[in-house]
């Protein structure tokens, strides 16, 4: 738990210090069509695709950005965890600008961009981490108290 809290504190510490400015990630992407694609379902597959080429970048820059190191005994908090975290906070702030777009009948080409905040995916990844410190220590604690009940059962009996 001692770890986890330095490594918390180094979070913190680390976003106070660094003042990060927006992030710009351009991304484009060709689709190749196939016979039941219409233009609208490989403008949608594209898309899908340009998303998830931004998202992995965006992860991998956070997580170059935030430069941590994870030791935990209990490994409650990996690096796993982390890229997960990332890219589930990216995800759902992800607002892609579509740049440039070209059908020709056979292939989608889809160029977008996201503008990301380093700062501020850093403070939500330092609340759901103490979210989940919380989670940990509220299960401990109902744990304690269902073993207290059942001590107090097995003696009131």
């Amino acid at each position: 738990m001692k770890r986890i809290l330095l490594i918390i504190a180094s979070f913190a510490l680390t976003a106070g210090i660094v003042t990060a400015q927006e992030k710009v990630f351009i991304k484009d992407y060709f689709y190749q069509a196939s016979e039941n694609d219409s233009k609208v379902s490989s403008r949608q597959k594209a898309l899908i695709e340009v998303k998830t080429q931004i998202l992995e970048e965006i992860g991998t820059y956070i997580e170059s950005y935030v430069n941590y190191t994870v030791e935990s005994d209990t490994k409650d908090v990996s690096k796993s965890f982390f890229g997960k975290e990332i890219k589930q906070i990216t995800a759902g702030r992800l607002e892609v600008k579509v740049l440039e777009e070209n059908w020709n009948g056979v292939e989608y080409y889809v160029k977008a961009q996201v503008v990301v905040d380093p700062d501020e995916i850093l403070e939500q990844l330092h609340r759901t981490i103490e979210n989940r410190r919380a989670s940990v220590v509220i299960d401990s604690l109902n744990l304690l108290l269902s073993s207290q009940q059942s001590q107090i059962s097995v003696q009131s009996s």
